[in-house]
C-alpha cells in the first residue's frame, strides 16, 4: 500500500483543490482471517473503511493499519 502512495505521489498529476497541490491517495489496510481475527468478512471490511477515514482525518497521503 505504502508503495502505491508513493508510486501516486512520484506520478506528480497536478489537483490545485488538494492541500498538496496534486493527486494523493489514502489507503485504509487490514490484515486477518475472517472468522478468526474478525467475526465476518463484512466486520474486516468495515475495520478497513475505518482505517480509510483515520487516513484522511490524518492528513491524507498516507496508509494506515486497521487494528484487529
Amino acid at each position: 500500500a505504502e508503495q502505491v502512495r508513493e508510486a501516486v505521489q512520484r506520478l506528480g498529476i497536478e489537483h490545485r483543490q488538494s492541500a498538496y497541490d496534486q493527486v494523493t491517495v489514502s489507503i485504509g489496510v487490514v490484515a486477518g482471517v475472517p472468522g478468526k481475527d474478525f467475526t465476518t468478512f463484512e466486520d474486516m471490511v468495515a475495520a478497513a473503511d475505518r482505517a480509510l477515514y483515520a487516513a484522511k482525518d490524518g492528513g491524507r497521503n498516507r496508509v494506515v493499519l486497521a487494528p484487529r
